[in-house]
Order: structure tokens, then C-alpha cells, then sequence
């Protein structure tokens, strides 16, 4: 029933995406649009903001789907038509798991030994959480004391494709909003309550932020499927080592999954 209704929700700013969307192909040029949209920083400012949320969003879905095909057109469809398609993508997932809300998110219940933690793919997903982090953030204070919020706001809501970009990314960050409180708001509600109030102020920067929380400090050396899939519940616990272990050690896996 959770997962119904958290889909239904998410349901709600896809349409109204798709709907600004639709208005901004019938009504501006897209050409004409960027032009207006260079001269105000915070207008560009959603632009980032939506290209630092792919970081989540394409190898989420990546790592969801289970062969190479279903893995390109989910990523392209992200990149592509942005998070009208992504996040009804989410949504799909969501109500195609036959399980709890928790295991739509985080479908993946045995984890791969450990990797080299200095491997490339590691260090280059790292690397580009790194700089769209201090990047976006950069800019964002360059934003404050270029032009005010209010005339970059202002704006935004007079083009059809800045206002779109903006609910775009807009859109984006609802679902990551419910994959941080699926993953942290059961055991570390403090720690979700601040990265929401991040998302809502900072936006995809705090996606960024959490990100690199995860890769650095939470599971280094860990696959980055297991990073940002594992299902931490109790009953995927096994032995590693002879020893029990939980979220602070990777699982050996029986299967692949």
C-alpha cells in the first residue's frame, strides 16, 4: 500500500513535468530560450542542477535493469528526455516489486566481495560527484551575488524553457527525496531530515554530497551497485568471515544478483 501511494505522489509532479514540457515545445524556440536563459545566473543555475542530478539517476537505473539493451535505453531515455522519463521509470519499478517499498528501492539483497576501492570506475564516478559538488556549489554563491533570487526567479517563470528546466530538476529531486528517506529514515531520521531540508536549499548539490557520503564514507571499497542498491534489512545478513556483519561489510554472495 506504502509503495502505491508513494508512486502516486511521484505520479503528480511527473504530469505537471510533462504538461510544462509539452506548453514549451508548442510555445518558444529552444534556441531563443537558451539565449535568454545565459543571461541570468540562477536560470543557468537549474541547468546545473539538473545535470548534477544524472550522477543518481542514470546509474540507478542502469544497475536496474538486467541486460545491456534495457540498461542503454534506460540511461539514454534519463539523459535524453530528462526526468519526465526518468521518474516515471522510478515509478514503474516501484509498482512492478512484488515486495515492500524498501526492496522496490533497494531491490539488491547479497552484495559482491569487496573491490579495490581505488579502482578506475570508482575513482571517476567519485571524482565527477566531486566537482558537480563543489562546482554547483561554486556557482551558487557566484548566483547570490551576481543577481538576486527574486529577478532570477522572475526570469525563470517568463521562459517557458527555464521554467521547465527548473521543474525538471525539480522533479528529479523528489525522487531522490524518496530514496534517502526509504534508505536513511529508518535508522538515521536526523541525518534524512538534514539532507531534505539540503535538497529543498541546495538541490542536487546535496544529491551530489550524499553520494560521495555513500562512496567515501559509508561503503568504501563496495561495487557501486551494491552502493546504491543493497537492502540493508536484517534477513540479508550472512556470514563474512565467521563473523555476522551488517551494513559495514560486503555480504558474500551466493548468486549474483
Amino acid at each position: 500500500m506504502l509503495k502505491h501511494l508513494v508512486a502516486a505522489a511521484l505520479a503528480v509532479p511527473t504530469a505537471y513535468l510533462a504538461f510544462v514540457l509539452v506548453h514549451a515545445l508548442a510555445t518558444t524556440p529552444l534556441l531563443d530560450s537558451i539565449a535568454r536563459m545565459l543571461g541570468s545566473p540562477w536560470a543557468v543555475s537549474g541547468l546545473i542542477d539538473y545535470s548534477a542530478g544524472l550522477l543518481f539517476s542514470v546509474p540507478y537505473l542502469w544497475l536496474r535493469a538486467s541486460t545491456l539493451p534495457a540498461k542503454m535505453g534506460l540511461a539514454l531515455g534519463a539523459i535524453v528526455l530528462g526526468n519526465v522519463f526518468t521518474v516515471a521509470a522510478f515509478i514503474w519499478l516501484l509498482l512492478r516489486s512484488d515486495g515492500s517499498l524498501r526492496t522496490a528501492v533497494l531491490p539488491v539483497r547479497t552484495a559482491f566481495p569487496p573491490i579495490d576501492s581505488t579502482s578506475a570506475s570508482r575513482r571517476t564516478f567519485i571524482g565527477l560527484a566531486l566537482l558537480a559538488f563543489l562546482g554547483y556549489l561554486g556557482f551558487l554563491v557566484y548566483c547570490v551575488q551576481a543577481q538576486s533570487f527574486a529577478t532570477g526567479w522572475a526570469t525563470i517563470q517568463d521562459d517557458a524553457w527555464a521554467y521547465a528546466t527548473f521543474i525538471d530538476a525539480w522533479t528529479g529531486q523528489c525522487m531522490v527525496l524518496t530514496y534517502i528517506l526509504v534508505r536513511e529514515g529508518r535508522d538515521a531520521k536526523l541525518f534524512a531530515a538534514a539532507l531534505t531540508i539540503g535538497l529543498v536549499f541546495l538541490g542536487n548539490a546535496t544529491t551530489c554530497y550524499y553520494l560521495l557520503h555513500l562512496f567515501l564514507l559509508r561503503f568504501p571499497g563496495w561495487h557501486v551497485r551494491d552502493v546504491l542498491l543493497w537492502n540493508d534489512n536484517g534477513a540479508n545478513v550472512l556470514l563474512w568471515n565467521n563473523n555476522d556483519v551488517g551494513e559495514e561489510a560486503p555480504l558474500v554472495p551466493k548468486t549474483y544478483v
